[in-house]
């Protein structure tokens, strides 16, 4: 085992979510409003597996969330602060779904929990889909069913991701609408049309640093 994955489990094991006991057969989908570079993305990982996040400037972190109160909806999210082969925690906060989170610890960003669901049975984790203009296929982790998508200033990484370049799951986590694998007629699979619409805005209801933009006078009518 190589020394990154040593230091990332014992920074895990540090924090309060390693006493919690995690079904790795569950997703949690979840989306991160980054009001400093106003941009939204959506993302999927396995409960207690990492979410990686590289914003250029600022840094690398990793995002391990992990069901508390399945019955309150309630999580622990916990941010690993990626240094080289040194990781550490640096906070871990409680989240509801359907409520902004707020990570103190990378600048003017929160996550929103969507939905925690069991991963589809039929999954086969090795394979990736990828729709848009999507550069990262080379991201692609055969063994861990990781995608990475890379827009801006910002790369996530997970078992899916839906960003305004494109979307990527593997079918561990994509959202399968459909028992079969065909592709509807404008080439897509049916389970990259499950995933969350890309380019979304910031919701003006879960902005929690910066106000919502004003509207365009021109359109008052329409009020």
């Amino acid at each position: 085992m190589k020394l990154g994955n040593l230091l990332m489990i014992a920074a895990l094991m540090a924090g309060p979510a390693a006493a919690q006991r995690v079904n790795p057969d569950r997703v949690i989908d979840f989306h991160i409003n980054m009001e400093a570079q106003n941009q939204s993305f959506g993302g999927s990982v396995r409960e207690g597996a990492r979410f990686n996040l590289s914003i250029r400037g600022v840094g690398e972190y990793a995002l391990v969330p992990v069901v508390t109160n399945e019955r309150a909806q309630q999580l622990t999210i916990s941010v690993v602060r990626l240094e080289g082969e040194n990781a550490r925690t640096v906070e871990t906060v409680t989240a509801t779904v359907g409520e902004p989170a707020i990570l103190r610890s990378i600048r003017m960003t929160t996550v929103v929990i969507e939905e925690l669901r069991m991963a589809p049975r039929r999954a086969a984790a090795t394979t990736a889909t990828f729709a848009g203009n999507v550069s990262e296929r080379r991201f692609h982790f055969a063994y861990t069913g990781e995608c990475c998508i890379t827009c801006g200033v910002v790369k996530a990484c997970g078992c899916a991701v839906s960003m305004s370049c494109g979307n990527c799951c593997s079918d561990s986590c994509c959202k399968i609408i459909e028992q079969t694998r065909n592709t509807v007629p404008d080439g897509r699979t049916f389970a990259q049309l499950a995933m969350s619409p890309c380019n979304r805005p910031i919701a003006a209801g879960e902005r929690r640093f910066t106000p919502a933009p004003a509207r365009d006078s021109r359109l008052a009518f329409l009020r």
